[in-house]
């Protein structure tokens, strides 16, 4: 791992622990054989490995989050759109169409 891999992580990849997950990411290809074992980029592997972490991380807070939302930046914007599921309707000034 080189400082601008993990400053990477940190950014692109948040929710994810890093060290485990380059571990596995490791393991994984040690162990891989054949064709799809050869890489020409193997920083863009394991970026793409820790996307992948990241999504699972986010669809795991999604379903653990009681009211479906994955911050509170999200329940706010919900929030002022109503009920969460249906934006309220747009209020638009007399004599506008939309």
């Amino acid at each position: 791992m080189t400082p601008e891999m993990v400053a990477w992580a940190r950014e692109k990849a948040p929710d994810v622990n890093g060290r485990r997950a380059t571990e596995k990411f490791v393991n994984y290809w040690h162990s891989k054989t054949g064709r799809d074992a050869t890489k020409r980029d193997w920083v863009r592997t394991w970026r793409n490995w820790m996307l992948d972490e990241q999504d699972r991380a986010e669809r795991r807070q999604l379903r653990a989050s009681p009211n479906g939302f994955t911050s509170q930046t999200d329940a706010n914007i919900a929030a002022l759109l109503g009920d969460g599921q249906t934006p309220m309707p747009l209020q638009l000034p007399r004599g506008a169409t939309g």
